[in-house]
Formats: structure tokens, C-alpha cells, sequence
């Protein structure tokens, strides 16, 4: 009996990777999505920092909420890190996609309602749903995805290139200035308990955190979660600190300066 049950198994699995490899579009979708222009993969950067900006977006709204090495996510889904994917590069050299392949890309496969025909890997985001936009954003930045042009026009903000050329020179005065800030808005909901701590005890620290990324704004949580941090990830909600006023525009300079500045 236990090698029958082996064989039952594996051979589930044979068929599972069956399907997979097998996998196309149903008619839910057009060969060029509507709303989306260019040419698949490289060689389209027309509208390449939108999409991936419009892809993030979908990620930050539906999915980093679990998808995230933190305490407070759910712990089979924490392996799977979507806050420490920055970049198209890291997107691309994940497993999650697969360059102008969205049918192979399990970022879009496996959401509800993808139209992909192996419909049982369908189940993301659990407890909720995506509206045909975010899927066709989904999918459009994974189709058109080009990253032979590794600055794609994003100047930091939106994750391909720096906010800010490294400053090894004053990387003190800007750590306690912008600490001296998280020290009086954030500590006293991130002390460490439960999800989040913000005590850093160095620019290493905080880089090591799931909250800052050296010279990059859009994979920066402290700075893009905090009110009035307009200037990266469009549509994202902003609600730091909470039930507080928001930040002056000068504490959001400088918690700006102290990220882009940062050495790597």
C-alpha cells in the first residue's frame, strides 16, 4: 500500500507539470492588452517605468501583506519575500517571472481570474480579488518587461536606479538626524514588538530591515509609508505616523537624503 500511494503522488505531480508546461491564455485576454502599445520584450521603454510602477503598485495593495519576512506575516508565506524584490532585475532573476512570459510567471498565474488554463493555481490573493486593471497591469509589465536598459528612466523612486549618489562622507550626521526623526514620530509604535522594529543602531541595521534599501526610495517603506511622501509609488497608501500629524517637509528631506545617500 505505501508504494502505491508513492506512486499515486508522483504521479499527481507528473501531471501537475504537465499542465504547467502547457499553460495559455483563454480568450479573456487579446494578444496586446487594452490600454497597453509596444513591442514584446526588449526594445519597448516607452512606457516601461509606468508599467513597472502600475506592477508594484498591484504587489504593495494585494500581496506584500503576507508576502513579507516580518513576525506579524503569515509564516508559510513569509519565504516568499515580495518587499525584497526592489527592481525589475530582482523581479526577473526571481522565480516568480518569467521575462515577457506572463503564462510562465507564477507573479501572474496564480492570481484569480489570470485566465491561464490551469485555473486550480488561481488562488491569490487569499481573501480577496483583483480587478481586471490590476491584472492586465500585471500582466502588461510582465509581457513588455526590458531590462537590457538597466536604468529604464526611474532615477530611484521607482526601484531601477538610485535616488542619490552614495556620500561615505557624511553618512553619520545623516543616520542620527533621520534616527533623531524616527525616534520621535515611529518608535513608539516600532519598538521592536510584534511586526516591526526601528531601532537602528546603524545605517547596517536598517539596511539589513525589511524597511530600507540603500539609495532606493520605492523599496523603502519608512520613507513611502509616511504622509506626504508623494514623490514615490503613486496610489500608495500613506498613513504614517498613525493618528499623528504628518511629517514637515523638512523631516521628509531628510529621511530622504539619509536613504538616497546611503552607501550600499
Amino acid at each position: 500500500m505505501i508504494w502505491q500511494n508513492y506512486f499515486l503522488i508522483a504521479l499527481l505531480f507528473t501531471l501537475i507539470a504537465n499542465c504547467k508546461s502547457d499553460k495559455k491564455y483563454t480568450s479573456l485576454y487579446s494578444v496586446t492588452p487594452t490600454g497597453s502599445t509596444g513591442t514584446i520584450g526588449p526594445g519597448d521603454d516607452t512606457k516601461g517605468v509606468a508599467r513597472f510602477e502600475a506592477f508594484q503598485k498591484v504587489i504593495a495593495n494585494n500581496c506584500v501583506t503576507c508576502h513579507i519576512n516580518i513576525p506579524a506575516a503569515p509564516a508559510a508565506a513569509r519565504s516568499i519575500d515580495f518587499n525584497a524584490l526592489k527592481t525589475e532585475e530582482d523581479w526577473v532573476s526571481s522565480s516568480y517571472v518569467v521575462a515577457n512570459s506572463p503564462e510562465d510567471s507564477s507573479v501572474f498565474y496564480t492570481l484569480k481570474g489570470a485566465g491561464v488554463i490551469d485555473a486550480f493555481n488561481e488562488s491569490m490573493p487569499e481573501g480577496g480579488t483583483l480587478t481586471q486593471a490590476e491584472l492586465n497591469a500585471v500582466r502588461d509589465w510582465v509581457l513588455y518587461v526590458d531590462i537590457s536598459n538597466p536604468d529604464d528612466g526611474g532615477g530611484g523612486p521607482t526601484g531601477n536606479s538610485r535616488c542619490g549618489t552614495p556620500d561615505p562622507a557624511g553618512v553619520e550626521t545623516r543616520f542620527n538626524a533621520a534616527m533623531s526623526i524616527i525616534n520621535s514620530r515611529c518608535i513608539s509604535c516600532h519598538p521592536g514588538q510584534a511586526s516591526s522594529d526601528f531601532r537602528f543602531a546603524s545605517n547596517d541595521e536598517a539596511k539589513a530591515s525589511a524597511y530600507v534599501t540603500a539609495g532606493n526610495l520605492f523599496g523603502s517603506p519608512i520613507y513611502y509609508r509616511m504622509k506626504g511622501s508623494d514623490d514615490v509609488r503613486p496610489g500608495q497608501n500613506r498613513d504614517m505616523p498613525q493618528g499623528g500629524a504628518a511629517p514637515s517637509q523638512a523631516d521628509l528631506d531628510t529621511i530622504k537624503d539619509w536613504i538616497c545617500k546611503m552607501p550600499d
